[in-house]
């Protein structure tokens, strides 16, 4: 019964639903017989009419210009990526590095400690500040590799970083800054104090934060006092912290091959520019006879091993027996000597290593 009723009610509700559809009235021909509205918009008094044009620049000038005109259009330069030093004198010796760095005590130790702090990634670097003295938590070098990690997890070895010492004291020029480092491993045994000549990792560290000071060193003294470059060193930083050397217009009247044999380098090509640090005919090479490395033994053992055998590759060759492409870049800061040492380690130190030639 209630089947019935449901079925009764919903046709009722069909029917008029479709009964309705007679009593809309059908619009649709009045929209084909419309017509345009022809009625001028009134402005109000003081309403300046608005125009619906594309407007040129100097589009009358553009029609009648010489071809010589187009000569004295000054065409925007990109910005360059070479970035002037501040003079900062750098030494170092079988004890420590020095730095002389024209600033104040706390200048100095804000700009060091914003240096450790890109470095050093999450977390707070410094382990001591007081008195003038900065020591660092572990540094983990990353020439270790993972399969290094991955044998001291297995073998539960502990593992061995750098930490650095930063001794800041007042000098003629401003700040004298002391830098040595030492070996310490995660059980918590350390090594002495030493020279950062000792670590590749602590004297490209110690490199790097040479080329940071003078590069914010002179980007504030420029800003403070619109300072010249003149009053920097030879050796510029590009955008990667690599080092080049501008060239002085005394050194721009000589040739390239002058210019590379005044640093004790050897040019071995014009076309591609190659260079060298040895000797073209000192220089590895595929097929040579060599001392095949054994794993497990030391240099020593090696050096007086009689097992020969023929150099297949050069992925071993050490990075001053390596062949180097060069440039020479100009822009509107000057002329640089731009060597590219992008493949080897610590490109940073290899960098202020050959260019600082140029300054000797």
């Amino acid at each position: 019964m209630l089947k019935q009723y449901a079925f009764g009610a919903t046709l009722c509700l069909i029917l008029s639903g479709c009964g309705s559809f007679g009593l809309l009235e059908d619009q649709r021909e009045k929209y084909k017989s419309s017509e345009e509205n022809t009625v001028d918009l009134t402005y109000p008094n003081g309403i300046t009419q608005p125009v619906d044009s594309l407007t040129i620049p100097n589009a009358g000038k553009v029609a009648n210009a010489d071809a010589d005109e187009w000569d004295s259009i000054n065409i925007p330069k990109p910005p360059s990526v070479y970035y002037p030093l501040t003079p900062i004198h750098i030494a170092s010796n079988d004890v420590e590095y020095q730095l002389h760095v024209p600033a104040t005590i706390s200048v100095t130790e804000n700009m060091l400690t914003n240096f450790l702090t890109s470095i050093y990634g999450e977390g707070n670097p410094i382990r001591l500040n007081e008195g003038g003295r900065i020591e660092t938590k572990r540094f983990n070098s990353s020439s270790q590799g993972q399969l290094a990690s991955v044998w001291r997890w297995i073998t539960q070895l502990p593992s061995t970083g750098t930490a650095l010492e930063f001794n800041l004291t007042e000098h003629v020029v401003g700040t004298k800054v002391q830098i040595r480092y030492r070996n310490e491993k995660s059980n918590g045994e350390s090594s002495d104090w030493m020279s950062p000549v000792d670590d590749k990792f602590a004297e490209s560290t110690v490199v790097r934060l040479w080329g940071v000071l003078g590069r914010q060193l002179n980007e504030s003294a420029a800003f403070l006092s619109n300072q010249s470059i003149s009053n920097t060193t030879p050796l510029w930083v590009d955008h990667r912290g690599h080092f080049v050397f501008r060239i002085s217009d005394e050194n721009e009247l000589n040739s390239i091959d002058s210019l590379i044999s005044s640093a004790n380098l050897y040019l071995l090509s014009a076309s591609p520019n190659t260079l060298a640090l040895i000797p073209e005919s000192e220089l590895p090479k595929i097929g040579d006879i060599v001392n095949l490395k054994i794993p497990f033994l030391s240099s020593d053992a090696l050096a007086s091993s009689s097992i020969k055998g023929r150099r297949r590759n050069l992925n071993d060759v050490e990075w001053n027996e390596k062949i180097y492409n060069f440039k020479l870049d100009t822009n509107s800061l000057g002329k640089f000597m731009v060597i590219d040492f992008s493949e080897v380690d610590y490109p940073e130190l290899r960098s202020y290593q050959v260019m600082s030639r140029f300054t000797n």
